[in-house]
């Protein structure tokens, strides 16, 4: 079975230690989205998935996605 996700990459950024987000100097940086936690799981179980996203221009978002092909081990086409 082949699996192809469709969506966006969602990055959160939490202060450590129920801080609130005006005094914190530091973030726990968590990365998702429904689709492509999704795409991870089936990948984990054997699945041949794949994720794809739409994105303008070089930013931290293709960084990500290039993290989350690695850890679904297919190849990146950035």
């Amino acid at each position: 079975m082949k699996f192809i996700a469709i969506g966006e990459l969602m990055l959160r950024l939490s202060p450590p230690n129920y801080e609130k987000l005006v005094t914190t100097h530091d973030f726990r940086v968590n990365y998702g989205g429904a689709e492509a936690n999704v795409a991870v799981s089936l990948a984990n179980l054997g699945v041949d998935s794949t994720f794809l996203q739409y994105y303008l221009t070089q930013t931290l978002e293709s960084q990500l996605l290039i993290i989350l092909s690695l850890i679904m081990c297919i190849p990146s086409t950035l």
